[in-house]
């Protein structure tokens, strides 16, 4: 899978994690891109929940899959960028990428290892979910390396292609490649596409399951403006923050990861 191959050009993999600690967690990035990010869940939300459902009859659709569509649309908004992500091909293609990594290798724990490489080729591309997004992102990168550069960080966009191109500018030595940074990118959009969703899933089951807890949910995150949460910790939101924790000490996610395989036997004495 292109992204995921040991190379020198970065083999601790500080680009990514720079790029999302000088990013992500910076309080002005989180306060720019949090407009965007309410009106797309609320779109996401809408388009795969109330859109599809029947109020007059009972409706059965797969929490997890719901999850996985809506999660994921929010991570293409940060880490692909406002524009590929309005995109419909350039979404669905993102989605359906974070789903072949997974069903490609169920399939290479069963088979020898000299046919990884041929099968895992025809598995990741048989939808071309990979070559629509390789090509959008190479072109995405293209065009911003070939703008002026600008130190004010209000003109620049608010995604994780941006925060990847200005740690690299930073870093000694480094030239600014194309495919490298690609490659980045579409590994961070794999990265984060599957224990959130688990967790959401879960933090939905909860509430379906315990739905006293609904209204005070409600009325304690109604009490904060949306831009104060940021930041807090649990420390204002004690309710929500022990709401969140239980459901992750009950169903924590390393248990529903992807299921391994002995390749040895293991002898007890």
């Amino acid at each position: 899978m292109a992204g995921f191959s040991f190379d020198l050009y970065d083999p601790h993999n500080t680009i990514a994690v720079s790029a999302l600690k000088t990013g992500l967690r910076g309080s002005a990035a989180l306060s720019r891109i949090q407009p965007s990010l309410e009106s797309t869940l609320e779109a996401a939300f809408n388009r795969q929940c109330i859109n599809d459902w029947n109020a007059e009859q009972p409706t059965y659709v797969s929490a997890a899959k719901i999850m996985h569509r809506i999660v994921g649309t929010l991570n293409a908004r940060i880490i692909l960028g406002e524009e590929l992500a309005s995109d419909p091909r350039t979404l669905d293609a993102a989605l359906q990428y974070t789903l072949d990594g997974p069903i490609a290798a169920q399939f290479l724990r069963q088979i020898p290892c000299f046919l990884h490489g041929p099968v895992s080729s025809l598995i990741i591309g048989w939808t071309g979910a990979q070559r629509t997004l390789i090509k959008q992102i190479r072109r995405t990168v293209q065009e911003r390396l070939s703008l002026p550069r600008s130190e004010d960080i209000k003109v620049q966009p608010t995604d994780c292609i941006q925060w990847i191109i200005e740690v690299e500018k930073k870093m000694e030595g480094k030239l600014l490649n194309v495919e490298e940074i690609s490659k980045r990118t579409l590994s961070l959009l794999f990265g984060a596409a599957h224990q959130a969703p688990v967790y959401c899933t879960f933090v939905l089951y909860c509430l379906a399951k315990y739905p006293e807890y609904l209204q005070p949910l409600r009325e304690e995150a109604s009490s904060f403006p949306t831009a104060d949460l940021y930041g807090l910790g649990g420390r204002q939101t004690p309710l929500l923050d022990s709401f969140l924790k239980e459901t992750g000490r009950l169903f924590p996610i390393q248990a529903s990861k992807t299921l391994s395989k002995a390749v040895k036997v293991l002898h007890i004495h």
